[in-house]
């Protein structure tokens, strides 16, 4: 019973876990879409309006206010913001610097304009972390350079240990670094590249001629030689390089660029026309003005737009019209406006107006982050310092940094973001469908326990104490119909006085709130019955009520069980005295006329009878084995005839019919029981004419005994509880006389068979194996 209160209470409680689980599935899915979907979450970390930042092997930041004519500059070391030194130059504004290439990487060379002068200033003293002042490397004395107010283009670059050169506007100017002087100034210049052939840097210019612009390479002393020339627009042409073998020139005309592409292994000629602009195509960093995306080196990359969103595209020069070989990868249309296309060898940055990613070197996107604001903080001419713990986007308008974080569970809110919205409402739904399919199963369960015979009655109420739900014995127990509606105050249906014990353990569990068992009694067709109750009260999660649940198992059988073990002690007790009184009746002797004659026999009958009644009480009372013995039928009638004064009921004939035939059983015990069977057919014949009759037969696999009248017979209600322990129809018997007639077929391995009509009488057969039949399959 313990284990089935158990069930049932967890059966009660599935819907609660049902709701539980649903508010699960939407805050689990509501926090993974609002993480970062990649591997590296980029957070807003500092800005500085107006300001540039440098890294190199210390942080290098100047900013130049306008109002005052001062230039902030300051530096420091490490990754976080430590021990900063900083300086104010008056009447300073730095246009461009280049990290010095094979030399020591903390050498800087800058572009400055300082007091109307151009000069070109190092950093060889930031060692002393006392004195930032930069240190005058070289001087431009030319008025023609000092006196130009409006710069255009300007360019530095550190090309090797030897030589480092300056575009300002369209002079190119080549200095030596060591003697510090100009080793040669070419006019008309629109830009320049540097590549390294052989190991030898090769410098390359773009300069204008008239309606064209000349391609030449650049010669020391000799003449320089042109190799290339290009048409030109109003705007001016560029030169860059594709690693070292390609140069390209680039010409912008409104939404496409003009490539014109030397191959200088071959000296081969393409031209090419991309839907893109200058700053949508990726350089390789600060110092090399072109693209890098694969070994090869005629491969590049630019931005596009198609329809309503932007696309990179990787290609390659000499197969640009092959689009089968072209890779390509269209960014999230939430990106608008790009300010730059920045590559590495690993990687590839867009910046956008609204926010910028990262991609690996097969497009896979690393890092994707919308901020509006950066259009407004940073200019197009951006440049990308990419690290391992931040991303810096600094130009002439501020800097902005972002802190990188890596993001472990990136896979995991990807799978959320873009199957979330066809898996979680699948999974979701099919959740739903499985607990509703749990739930009926449950539910049917539920009703088949509660309808299961050894459960007892079974009544569910919720937390108001309206009755839900009953099995079909509680409902005889409160005398109820299926008709009777449900779902109302149980007190409503303990109108009669004999179930008031049942509403009161109610009522004491929806005060007490505890879980508790008690003994009940309840009158039901006169009959008293015991039931052992239990009531569990169900909780919801958070502890309050939220219903109850009585069993009651019927205890009545158990407890006349116990009774009749303590009377079969009493009986066994009284045997003695018994037994006694029998013997000293039979030695007395008196004549067959005297009327103490018949005192004696009717004191004999008595006492024989109650020695029958009281061994009928020690049968049921106890436990006894059977002592099987060879005998012959006739023996169980004469044992019968015996128990018996038939002169004494001389409204009945009494019948024997039965042939000799032998069979194994317990004697006594079969004796006992046909005469129980007997004494009930003459309890029922009372006072009218009767006939009983007692036969036996047999067959090859059964032997029968009966006990037949003619008497009122049963009701088919009557005939169905006769084999039911304790029963009695209401004429004054216990039903132990029955349930030893039970006992004693069920012993021997048969059954009994009642035959019953109203108004034509009653047969009571017992059907025992036919022990000879048995030995006989054995020994076959």
């Amino acid at each position: 019973m313990q284990f089935q209160r158990y069930n049932l209470s967890n059966i009660l409680k599935l819907k609660l876990i049902y709701k539980i689980l649903v508010i699960f599935i939407f805050t689990f899915s509501f926090a993974f879409s609002a993480k970062d979907k990649y591997p590296i979450s980029l957070k807003f970390k500092e800005e500085y309006q107006g300001a540039k930042y440098i890294k190199a092997n210390l942080n290098y930041l100047f900013k130049r206010n306008w109002s005052t004519e001062f230039t902030t500059f300051s530096f420091w070391e490490g990754q976080t913001k430590k021990n900063v030194v900083t300086t104010y130059l008056e009447n300073v504004e730095i246009f461009d610097w280049s990290i010095c290439k094979n030399e020591n990487l903390s050498d800087l060379f800058f572009l400055i304009r300082e007091n109307s002068k151009f000069i070109i200033k190092t950093n060889l003293n930031t060692n002393n972390t006392k004195n930032v002042n930069l240190i005058n490397f070289f001087v431009f004395d030319e008025e023609s350079v000092n006196s130009i107010s409006n710069i255009e283009t300007y360019k530095v670059q550190s090309i090797n240990v030897k030589l480092l050169l300056v575009l300002i506007n369209s002079k190119l100017y080549l200095i030596d670094k060591v003697t510090k002087k100009i080793i040669s100034k070419i006019e008309n210049v629109n830009s320049f590249t540097v590549i390294s052939e052989n190991g030898i840097d090769n410098l390359y210019f773009q300069k204008d001629l008239g309606t064209f612009s000349g391609i030449y390479k650049y010669q020391n002393n000799l003449e320089n030689k042109l190799i290339s020339k290009v048409e030109c627009n109003e705007s001016k042409c560029k030169l860059l390089s594709i690693g070292n073998s390609f140069l390209v020139s680039i010409n912008e005309f409104s939404q496409n660029i003009f490539i014109k592409t030397i191959d200088l292994h071959s000296n081969n000629e393409q031209n090419i026309w991309i839907d893109t602009k200058i700053n949508w195509l990726a350089p390789k960093d600060k110092n090399e003005d072109l693209f890098y995306l694969t070994n090869l080196d005629s491969n590049f990359t630019y931005l596009t737009r198609e329809n309503d969103y932007y696309q990179i595209i990787q290609t390659n020069i000499i197969n640009f019209s092959n689009f089968s070989k072209q890779k390509r990868f269209k960014l999230p249309e939430a990106l608008i406006e790009p300010i730059c296309l920045q590559s590495s060898k690993d990687e590839t940055i867009a910046v956008f107006k609204n926010g910028l990613i990262i991609l690996e070197k097969d497009f896979n996107i690393t890092s994707y982050k919308i901020y509006p604001p950066l259009g407004d903080k940073i200019s197009s001419d951006v440049y990308v310092n990419n690290y391992f713990d931040k991303l810096i986007l600094s130009s002439k308008v501020g800097t902005i940094i972002f802190s990188k974080e890596k993001n472990n569970l990136w896979w995991l809110y990807k799978f959320m973001d873009n199957q979330g919205y066809y898996t979680i409402p699948f999974v979701f739904f099919l959740v739903i469908l499985i607990f509703i399919q749990l739930y009926l199963r449950q539910r049917r369960l539920l009703n088949t326990i509660i309808q299961l015979p050894n459960t007892g009655f079974v009544l569910y109420f919720d937390k108001s104490g309206h009755l839900i739900k009953l099995n079909d014995l509680a409902m005889n127990i409160l005398n109820i119909t299926p008709s009777v509606p449900l779902n109302k105050y149980f007190a409503f249906y303990c109108s009669n006085e004999e179930v008031k014990p049942l509403l009161q353990i109610f009522e004491k569990g929806i005060d007490f709130r505890e879980n508790f068992n008690q003994k009940i009694s309840i009158i039901k067709d006169n009959n008293l019955k015991e039931y052992f109750c239990s009531i569990v009260v169900l909780r919801g999660i958070t502890g309050n009520l939220s219903g109850l649940l009585i069993t009651g198992l019927d205890i009545t059988e158990e407890l006349e069980r116990k009774r009749l073990s303590n009377w079969a002690q009493l009986a066994h007790d009284m045997q003695t005295n018994l037994s006694t009184i029998r013997l000293n009746a039979e030695q007395m002797e008196f004549d067959d006329s005297s009327p103490d004659y018949i005192r004696r026999r009717k004191i004999l009958h008595q006492s024989n009878l109650l020695i029958q009644r009281i061994r009928d009480i020690i049968t049921v009372g106890r436990s006894e084995s059977l002592n099987k013995t060879p005998i012959f039928s006739l023996d169980i009638m004469e044992e019968i005839k015996s128990d018996f004064d038939f002169d004494l009921y001389k409204n009945i004939e009494f019948e024997f019919n039965s042939s000799n035939f032998p069979l194994v059983c317990d004697k006594a015990k079969l004796s006992r029981a046909l005469r129980n069977a007997l004494e009930n057919s003459i309890k029922i014949i009372k006072e009218s004419n009767g006939i009983i009759s007692i036969n036996a037969w047999y067959d090859t696999r059964y032997i029968y005994f009966s006990v037949k009248d003619n008497g009122p017979g049963m009701s088919l209600v009557v005939k169905e509880k006769m084999t039911t322990p304790f029963f009695t129809s209401g004429t004054g018997g216990t039903g132990i006389g029955t349930m030893i007639m039970q006992n004693v077929a069920v012993q021997h391995g048969g059954e009994i068979i009642i035959n019953s009509e109203i108004g034509k009488g009653t047969e009571v057969i017992f059907k025992l194996p036919n022990a000879n039949y048995r030995d006989k399959l054995s020994n076959e």
